[in-house]
């Protein structure tokens, strides 16, 4: 009987989104000390970690979300691979919105607001696709039940808390940068060789 080579880099391609999801959950778990320790606004933006790794574990988990991308967008699955959306995930959400969390607690909640507006425009995209294929996309039930309403809340009390427009607009323009970033790397545009 051979003996296979564990190599992390293969199981962490593979299961990336489940791993996730017990982070996320583990993260929830948590969040009451992190509420006490940081205060309303940075805890919100906390949140978004945990809140995308449920969604990303909805998208990707069973390998769904690459294959409805090759049968719906076909002109974008030839440079699609699961490499690449470990890359996205992982460099965008995860490490991203830490950055956005270490923003938001060092400097000021606001400028942590790209994490919840990258959550929002994700959620239109998801239904903008539920629109035009009439038809369920990985990671739709997440993006309405959790992105809307909880981007709603958490751009709506850090602008009460103090967030100007200025603030509103980098947190959106971040996100839209991303998405157009995450759209090019699909397209072959950028990172053909990931």
């Amino acid at each position: 009987m051979g003996q296979e080579t564990y190599r992390f880099s293969d199981w962490m391609l593979h299961n990336w989104s489940r791993a996730g999801l017990v982070l996320g959950i583990a993260l929830l778990l948590i969040a009451p000390l992190v509420l006490k320790g940081v205060g309303v606004a940075v805890f919100l933006i906390y949140l978004w970690l945990p809140f995308y790794m449920l969604h990303q574990y909805e998208e990707h988990a069973e390998g769904t979300f690459l294959e409805w991308y090759e049968r719906m967008m076909p002109g974008i699955a030839p440079f699609l691979t699961e490499r690449k959306l470990l890359v996205v995930n992982l460099v965008t959400v995860w490490l991203g919105f830490l950055v956005a969390l270490y923003v938001a607690f060092l400097v000021r909640p606001a400028l942590g607001l790209a994490a919840p507006y990258l959550a929002f425009v994700n959620a239109f995209i998801h239904l903008g696709q539920l629109l035009r294929w009439r038809c369920y996309n990985p990671g739709l039930w997440t993006a309405v039940a959790i992105f809307i309403p909880g981007a709603g809340y958490t751009i709506s009390a850090l602008s009460a808390a103090g967030a100007t427009w200025a603030d509103n607009a980098l947190g959106l323009g971040i996100a839209v940068l991303a998405h157009i970033l995450f759209f090019a790397f699909g397209k072959g545009m950028i990172g053909r060789q990931i």
